[in-house]
């Protein structure tokens, strides 16, 4: 053996000139000073000479494990020179800053080698390289060892002085105080983190801009919040092990969280709710428990139980919790994924859910019972981001498109539930989110937007015997409130029905790629969620469904006729209203059957007395107005109603014989009729207040909003 003697005498004592100590190696590969990592996979012997002096470790990353366990060392000694210490001493340090002093670890005497050979070791030591790592650059690991002697003396191996060193990159950066993401002061280094960097979190930082990507994420301590108008990427892993990451939820929205990676750690996502209404809601993480105490915290409403349902399809049943049975027991013990609930809270404010966030796809094992709910299954976003459902948020890779063999074609879409406040059943009903391009004016029928967002619950309808509704993470994005934008919309027109607090409406809308059938996943059946009310139309080529929202051909010069459906509970009198868009050149022309009667809806409303059971009564004509006076009586102006206090006067441009007066209250109630003929009437009403005047002079009607006092 080669034995390495370097002596540092001491000033109190003298050796003997046929004594020594030291290190020894054999001169080989085989070198006996090593240290030991553990880089996540168990510990490695790392020789000093061979495999630490002037070896490159590569890029570092804050997910990366990189430990020292410490090490061994061999040592020899002559004569009466026992050795009683051995010390490894290490530092870790930027390149180019003021190396810091020297770290030890004691070593602990192992065992004899043979002759005067003696091994010492420690292996229990747990530094983590990357803590002492707080921006990005080249770093050195540095080492050398040194042993005492009884005799108050001190060797060294430290490659003559030189020490062993290692380096590496590293792609770190640490947070140094408590302030917003894009602020330069938060970071070590004045840097805000880029894409390529990884990030360790030891401060309370919030994220409040869109657009943050990085490769991942420590939070090591204090507290990472992405606030409602933050979004982050994080694109090779997430682990929470000291702090908090919590995602900001309020009336305005939601903030973001997109993970690519593995994930470690709970994070909190908040979603907000308003009060007193029902709310289709699921868990954008994993392992939530649901009892009664997550019942209790979030404020959902307990009387005379707790407000919590989940829809149970083979039964056609809502299942409440708490329910041991009939038809159905409520057995979910934590949230199911990709399941939705219906709630309803006490107060506004937030829903807090607490687990790891999902990484990997989602599939919802839906059900198909005939006789029961044929297919109507109630599911949700499962994701911390929100999830493309259209064409126009991402093509090919949306929800969808995902399940295309497993939706209805002609349910191809999905269903939101919208409560007004209140519940009075009035406007409440299912809105859509389908292919359509058409956007509308605050849609009664269409959502304008292409994705839904994290937390929320839907009503899909699947077919038999095709397997599960898949949640891909492909169809994740970051889209803020503010993503729900107007986009270009496609011509067309959304009807409403309303009379007194009930309103129902559908859409009939024009693209030159779609057809007068069923074109999947743009045409979309009606959910009748509103049992008083529902507006629908027929598609032209029928295939027996009442739709909600209708595609046709571009138009063109021919009438095009479509039918139109109302379905009540009980009689009433109902005014027909239209939102018409990127319609010029075309009049939509409501035909009553019933009373042989035509109204241009582009220009009036139309008021009509709505039974039980009516069917065919209703079309809706589109046409060019050059065209329209073919077959259809012009009303523009025709009649025109003014008020002086309680009398009411009637103008006609033109000559009316046989014409008709009716009254309505704002209950849409029936108060007067009257008969008229000649380009003058007049009658008085006693009572003050707001009415509805409608006119009818043979196919033409117009109604009047007016106001007695």
């Amino acid at each position: 053996m080669k034995r390495s003697l370097l002596l540092i005498v001491s000033t109190i004592f003298y050796l003997s000139a046929f004594a020594g100590f030291g290190f020894y190696e054999d001169g080989g590969a085989n070198q006996f000073q090593k240290v030991v990592f553990d880089f996540g996979s168990g510990n490695e012997w790392k020789s000093l000479v061979n495999d630490i002096e002037g070896q490159d470790y590569l890029t570092k990353n804050v997910t990366d494990t990189w430990v020292l366990k410490g090490g061994e060392a061999f040592v020899w000694q002559d004569g009466s020179n026992y050795i009683i210490g051995v010390t490894c001493h290490y530092r870790i340090y930027k390149d180019g800053t003021t190396p810091p002093s020297f770290r030890t670890i004691e070593y602990v005497y192992d065992s004899p080698v043979g002759g005067n050979n003696h091994r010492w070791e420690n292996v229990g030591e747990n530094i983590n390289i990357l803590d002492y790592v707080k921006e990005t650059g080249t770093y050195h690991v540095e080492f050398y060892y040194s042993c005492l002697a009884e005799i108050k003396a001190i060797a060294y191996f430290s490659n003559g002085g030189n020490n062993f060193k290692l380096h590496f990159t590293s792609n770190i950066i640490e947070s140094q105080a408590n302030d917003d993401w894009a602020n330069g002061s938060t970071w070590n280094g004045n840097v805000v983190p880029q894409t390529s960097n990884t990030v360790r979190v030891s401060n309370d930082v919030t994220v409040s801009t869109d657009a943050v990507s990085i490769t991942s994420v420590n939070v090591n301590s204090g507290s990472l919040q992405i606030n409602t108008s933050g979004e982050l990427t994080v694109n090779a892993g997430s682990n929470i092990s000291g702090g908090s990451m919590v995602v900001k939820s309020d009336a305005s929205g939601a903030g973001s969280l997109i993970n690519e990676g593995s994930t470690t750690g709970n994070i909190k996502f908040e979603r907000f709710v308003t009060n007193e209404l029902y709310h289709y809601v699921s868990s954008p993480v994993s392992g939530q428990t649901l009892d009664e105490s997550w019942l209790r915290t979030n404020g959902i409403v307990n009387n005379p139980a707790y407000q919590m349902w989940r829809w149970d399809e083979d039964n056609n049943y809502w299942i409440i919790f708490g329910s041991t049975g009939n038809p159905e027991a409520f057995t979910d013990t934590e949230f199911v994924e990709a399941r939705g609930y219906m709630i309803e809270r006490i107060v506004n404010g937030s829903l807090l859910f607490t687990g790891e966030a999902r990484t990997e796809d989602v599939l919802y094992p839906a059900t198909y019972t005939a006789g029961q709910g044929e297919g109507f299954n109630m599911v949700g976003n499962p994701f911390t981001s929100s999830i493309a459902i259209t064409e126009d948020a991402q093509a090919g890779d949306n929800f969808l498109a995902d399940n295309a063999v497993v939706i209805d074609d002609s349910y191809e879409a999905i269903y939101i539930w919208d409560e007004q406040p209140g519940y009075s059943n009035g406007r409440n009903d299912y809105k859509v989110i389908c292919n359509s391009g058409f956007t509308g004016t605050g849609s009664g029928t269409q959502l304008d937007q292409d994705q839904v967002g994290p937390g929320q619950g839907f009503i899909v309808k699947v077919v038999e015997d095709v397997g599960p509704l898949a949640f891909n993470t492909d169809t994740r994005q970051h889209a803020s409130v503010d993503f729900y934008k107007s986009k270009e919309s496609w011509p067309g027109v959304e009807v409403f029905a309303t009379s007194e607090n009930l309103q129902s409406s559908t859409v009939v809308t024009f693209h030159e790629n779609m057809s007068n059938g069923l074109d999947v996943s743009y045409d979309a059946a009606k959910i009748k969620g509103n049992p008083k009310v529902a507006l629908y139309t027929n598609l032209i080529e029928s295939n027996g469904e009442d739709y909600a929202v209708q595609a046709l051909p571009e138009l063109g010069n021919e009438d095009v006729v479509v039918a139109l459906g109302l379905d009540v509970i009980e009689d009433g009198v109902f005014e027909f209203t239209a939102n018409p868009v990127d319609m010029d050149g075309y009049d939509i022309i409501l035909e009553d059957r019933g009373e042989n009667v035509f109204a241009n809806l582009k220009t009036d409303t139309y008021l009509a007395d709505v039974t039980i059971g009516e069917a065919g009564r209703f079309f809706l004509h589109f046409k060019a107005s050059t065209g329209i006076e073919d077959g259809f009586a012009k009303n523009e102006n025709l009649v025109k109603v003014y008020t002086q206090g309680n009398l009411v006067r009637l103008d006609a441009e033109q000559l009316v014989t046989n014409g008709t007066v009716s009254v309505f209250n704002p209950l849409g109630q029936k108060v007067k009729t009257f008969e008229f003929s000649g380009t003058e009437f007049r009658f008085y009403l006693e009572k003050p207040g707001a009415y509805i005047i409608k006119t009818q002079a043979g196919q033409s009607s117009q109604s009047h909003k007016i106001l007695v006092y």
